[in-house]
């Protein structure tokens, strides 16, 4: 169930997830996953998207790109035919793009059009249109074996290393022992600035929440959201919605994740903390996601 989160959208900005696989040969293959997103009605992704594009020539020591695979999905809105034409053009774009930074041979590109999404769909994220507007990128490198890596190391890789060890930290956070009112900081759930929008980097963290807490069911848990730039009790503008709530909606798109993948509602409840309690360490680090337990359901047993 879980995986279907990186089946949906991967993951990456400047951190990447990558899949490896031993070819026997002295060589591996690394497969990484990254999402673009578009406005309504258009082919051109986001500004901040061309990073995101761009953070996908990550491994310079000897590698080789031998496929990407581009997927393109609009929202439900719009017939069938338009929204396949207005996937492909957002396909071509994103390819138009790659070519322009590494002129790439057009026999490694595979090309997709899924058009709308549905209720129903595997990919489909209900209530939100944004994530449905969307072109999935998938790209697979031959890089010589680890050993010879190693020589010539850059610190894209240990990014990537990074934001692994960052995944199994939290696996180690949310436990069987946590006791009432403990809570657990996730600094790495990060929202596009004024939105309620999860950025890509946050989906393989969020999954491993989300497993964790299949996993350990007797927590009833309070999610609160946190901004980072307003006075005391000075709510946040939520640039998607217009209203002023922005932490509350953080919050609450937490929720909606937990529950789409199968969570129970009942555990949750959200709450919006505005920028009342800072960390004192960087607007980055106030931009956060926490959990509190404030129940202990001792009649749930874990699973197995």
């Amino acid at each position: 169930m879980m995986l279907k989160i990186f089946l949906i959208v991967g993951l990456l900005l400047t951190t990447n997830f990558c899949l490896s696989q031993d070819t026997g040969k002295n060589e591996k293959i690394i497969s990484v996953m990254s999402t673009v997103y578009f406005e309504t009605d258009s082919d051109q992704f986001y500004h901040d998207s061309r990073k995101t594009i761009e953070d996908l020539f990550l491994f310079k020591n000897g590698s080789v790109v031998k496929q990407i695979i581009l997927t393109g999905f609009c929202d439900e809105r719009g017939s069938n035919s338009y929204n396949k034409d207005l996937a492909l053009r957002r396909v071509k774009n994103v390819q138009d793009f790659f070519n322009s930074k590494g002129n790439f041979d057009p026999s490694i590109f595979e090309i997709h059009v899924r058009g709308e999404l549905n209720p129903g769909d595997l990919e489909y994220f209900e209530g939100d249109y944004q994530l449905n507007r969307r072109v999935q990128i998938n790209v697979s490198y031959e890089y010589p074996d680890s050993t010879l890596l190693n020589r010539n190391r850059d610190s894209e890789v240990i990014a990537v290393e990074s934001q692994e060890k960052s995944l199994q930290k939290i696996s180690s956070k949310i436990t069987d022992s946590l006791k009432l009112n403990d809570k657990l900081v996730f600094n790495n759930v990060i929202f596009y600035p004024g939105t309620h929008r999860l950025r890509e980097i946050s989906y393989p963290v969020m999954d491993s929440m989300i497993n964790s807490l299949m996993i350990h069911k007797k927590y009833e848990i309070e999610i609160q959201g946190h901004i980072c730039c307003n006075g005391y009790n000075e709510p946040g503008l939520d640039k998607d919605t217009g209203q002023w709530n922005l932490s509350t909606a953080r919050a609450e798109q937490i929720k909606r994740f937990f529950v789409k993948y199968g969570l129970d509602p009942t555990r949750f409840t959200t709450i919006g903390k505005m920028a009342n309690f800072k960390t004192g360490k960087s607007d980055f680090y106030d931009r956060r996601v926490e959990l509190r337990i404030t129940a202990i359901r001792e009649n749930e047993t874990e699973k197995e």
